[in-house]
């Protein structure tokens, strides 16, 4: 079964501020970022609580992550306590299926990982997911949901502040 996937508004916003970070000055590259979180107990829920920006080489049609920079992604997610949720690139136009290559590069996939595809280099976000190409690893391959899957399965959670002291009010 896909399980669900709950996306804090701020994993949102600075997600579109990942991806566009690929770009340089003036011009529209792929971008990639990952998404870390928590699964609940059962693996029926995984929460993304955190966008993690690597090191890649980019194009207008491409990304790349080496090693070493996939390697400083698990460091760091390891030492939030948090595990690898999902893959989140941008592609350029509306096109957001999955290639081989997005297979491939895809980070360390495991039943009920990730891949959402971004259309546009991300210039509107990620929201609705419905716009987006929301991929599943199911069995060995990435599996594409249809829009009723993404509405059914894919949530966004508002952020809420780490503190609150009504006394300073």
């Amino acid at each position: 079964m896909t399980p669900r996937l709950l996306v804090t508004a701020d994993v949102c916003s600075k997600t579109r501020r990942g991806l566009r970070s690929h770009s340089p000055p003036h011009e529209d590259h792929e971008g990639v970022v990952y998404w870390a979180g928590r699964s609940i107990p059962d693996e029926s829920t995984k929460v993304a609580l955190s966008v993690v920006v690597p090191e890649a080489t980019t194009t207008p049609g491409s990304y790349d992550v080496s090693s070493v920079a996939n390697a400083a992604v698990i460091n760091a997610i390891h030492e939030h306590d948090l595990e690898l949720i999902a893959t989140v690139h941008s592609h350029p136009g509306e096109r957001t299926s999955h290639s081989d290559l997005d297979s491939e590069a895809a980070q360390l996939p495991h039943d009920g990982y990730f891949s959402i595809v971004v259309p546009n280099y991300a210039e509107d976000g990620v929201r609705p997911y419905t716009e987006c190409g929301v991929h599943v690893y199911r069995d060995g391959t990435f599996v594409e949901l249809d829009a009723s899957a993404i509405e059914d399965r894919v949530e966004t959670l508002p952020s809420a502040p780490s503190y609150v002291d009504t006394r300073e009010q």
